[in-house]
C-alpha cells in the first residue's frame, strides 16, 4: 500500500467518524442524543411514545407504564397489528433496556442504546446475529411524561 493511499484512507475514516458523531449529536427531542452510559431510573409511573420496527410489531404507540409493566398501549398510526392485546406486544423502557443487557451478555452483533439530552433512553438498536436478515429490532422512545 502506498503512503498516499494510506493517508487518504485515514482521512476518509476520520471524516466518516466526524460525520457519524455529528449525526448522533443532531438528535431530535429535548437535546442531542449520545451513546454513553446513564444511571436512568424509571419513575414508578410514566408514559412515552414508542416507535418500533421488529419482525413482530411495527408502528407508533403511546405507552403507559406502572411499576415497570405496560398497563395501557394505544396505536398512534394506521399500522396493522397482529391479534392480541397491545399491552402484550409493546414494552416498557425497562423491558427494552433488559433486552439490550441480555443481548450484550451473549455477544450480540449489535445492542446499542442512545440517550437524549435529559439522559433518558431515546433509541435502541438490536441485531443478535450479523448473518441473519430477519432478527433486527429498532425502537425509538420520546415524549416522556411522568405520572
Amino acid at each position: 500500500m502506498s503512503h498516499a493511499w494510506g493517508n487518504a484512507r485515514t482521512s476518509l475514516g476520520a471524516a466518516a467518524g466526524v460525520t457519524l458523531a455529528g449525526a448522533l449529536l443532531n438528535g431530535c427531542g429535548t437535546g442531542s442524543e449520545y451513546s454513553g452510559g446513564t444511571d436512568w431510573k424509571a419513575p414508578r409511573r410514566y408514559s412515552y411514545t414508542l416507535e418500533t420496527s421488529t419482525m413482530a410489531v411495527t408502528g407508533s404507540f403511546r405507552v403507559r407504564v406502572r411499576d415497570g409493566k405496560v398497563v395501557r398501549a394505544r396505536l398512534l398510526d394506521g399500522s396493522r397489528m397482529p391479534a392480541g392485546r397491545l399491552e402484550e406486544r409493546v414494552h416498557s423502557v425497562e423491558e427494552l433496556l433488559k433486552r439490550v443487557e441480555d443481548a450484550r451478555e451473549v455477544d450480540a452483533h449489535r445492542a446499542d442504546v442512545a440517550y437524549d439530552g435529559d439522559h433518558r433512553p431515546a433509541r435502541i438498536e438490536l441485531d443478535p446475529y450479523e448473518e441473519a436478515s430477519d432478527d433486527q429490532a429498532s425502537y425509538r422512545m420520546r415524549d416522556y411524561r411522568i405520572g
